[in-house]
């Protein structure tokens, strides 16, 4: 959740590429940076370039908010009630 919630706030994230599910929500120079899980080098690379590339920051500030609309609630109810109604038929 707290991916979901820095990305509504418009602010870009940067995760290592951990088993629960950063890769589903960040694209790299999208929304963030998904960096390779536990590789502290490349978390330190990524974290200078999103500070340092002023450029890419505004860039996946600009998408960040939106990035996250397929985890609204209405998406998220939707897509069960679609699931329910297959089952019901």
């Amino acid at each position: 959740p707290v991916l979901l919630e820095s990305l509504a706030c418009e602010t870009p994230v940067i995760s290592f590429d951990c088993q629960s599910g950063p890769s589903e929500i960040i694209i790299t120079n999208e929304n963030g940076i998904l960096v390779e899980n536990q590789n502290k080098e490349k978390m330190i690379v990524a974290m200078n370039e999103l500070i340092s590339n002023k450029k890419l920051y505004l860039h996946c500030k600009n998408n960040a908010k939106s990035s996250v609309e397929k985890f609204s609630i209405q998406n998220i109810g939707n897509q069960w009630l679609q699931l329910f109604n297959s089952l019901n038929k």
